[in-house]
């Protein structure tokens, strides 16, 4: 509940989270089917935090910034995350805005904005490094459904799974390859420059690691997420996004 609660403005207090997170899992106790494979504990933190979730969206004082507005604080917020990764240190105001193609002026505009009211980019967990998801994404009126989450957690360590039986290079090789770190493919050209190695060296990797695939062994696990006529390659290309692919 503290982690759901990390920098939300909002008037609920760490009991009533707690009440509205035995609420969750009440109801998961009455919902959970066994046969579905899917551990109860597992199962269960999704209708808790759902619960939780919905109960901080109720009492927030969460307002809502205009859709375009949103927008450009998530790309702002998303550049400066990646020009720290990159340099180490959080960039000056002219540094983003440079790199943002946008007047300093405006860029301060919209960073101001976004410090006088508390809108949906808030981090929906501030103690996360894996979670990366905002508030205003958590609880989105077509966030799945709790069995969705379920099945989601279950189909990502089985990707894990099979792709952690490769070795190293085949790893990195299907990775760049097929977008699966940050959703955007590559051509055979760039994943030679990206890992240093020659185009005919590539190819001959990603052979192989498509041939690993397809033993059976390997293969049935996502055949039974994405249909048994899919190939290797409309599996991968299928399992992509990039909230899916992160080992």
């Amino acid at each position: 509940a503290t982690q759901l609660n990390g920098g939300i403005g909002t008037i609920l207090t760490l009991q009533d989270m707690i009440q509205e997170g035995n609420l969750g899992l009440m109801e998961a106790a009455e919902r959970f089917e066994p046969q579905r494979g899917f551990r109860f504990s597992t199962y269960a933190s999704h209708w808790v935090r759902q619960r939780i979730l919905r109960s901080i969206a109720d009492h927030s004082r969460v307002i809502r910034l205009p859709v375009h507005v949103h927008s450009i604080l998530r790309t702002i917020r998303r550049t400066r995350e990646d020009m720290e990764k990159e340099d180490g240190s959080s960039p000056s105001i002219e540094e983003l805005a440079t790199r943002l193609e946008m007047p300093v002026e405006k860029l301060k505009k919209y960073t101001d904005s976004s410090q006088m009211v508390l809108s949906l980019e808030v981090p929906f967990n501030r103690n996360s490094r894996d979670d990366k998801r905002t508030l205003g994404e958590r609880i989105a009126s077509d966030s799945p459904t709790p069995e969705e989450d379920a099945e989601f957690d279950s189909l990502r360590e089985d990707i894990r799974s099979v792709m952690n039986s490769l070795g190293q290079r085949e790893k990195e090789v299907l990775t760049i390859r097929f977008g699966l770190g940050d959703g955007t493919p590559r051509t055979v050209e760039e994943t030679s420059r990206g890992l240093g190695i020659s185009r005919d060296r590539v190819r001959n990797v990603e052979a192989r690691a498509l041939n690993k695939l397809r033993h059976p062994q390997r293969n049935y696990k996502l055949k039974e997420y994405v249909g048994e006529q899919s190939d290797e390659k409309q599996i991968i290309e299928n399992l992509s996004p990039e909230e899916i692919w992160s080992f």
